[in-house]
């Protein structure tokens, strides 16, 4: 369980990374589709932790796992 949080913050802070200087923020499909099976759950509690920001605006039913992913992590 500590090992997936800790991919998890990885993966969401080198998507933060990549937008910070211009790289492609594309994550590995795979791996995003395991971290979001974990995440998704737990979604609506994770702005209420603390250690999110909001999510904002609405995604469509079409968005991409990675989308999600970085919706609700406040991205």
């Amino acid at each position: 369980d500590y090992l997936r949080e800790q991919t998890s913050g990885v993966a969401i802070h080198a998507w933060d990374l990549a937008m910070g200087i211009g790289a492609d923020p594309t994550l590995d499909p795979e791996l995003v589709a395991s971290i979001w099976t974990r995440l998704e759950p737990i979604a609506p509690l994770l702005s209420a932790s603390g250690m999110f920001g909001e999510p904002t605006g609405e995604l469509p039913d079409s968005a991409s796992a990675q989308d999600k992913l970085l919706h609700a992590t406040g991205r």
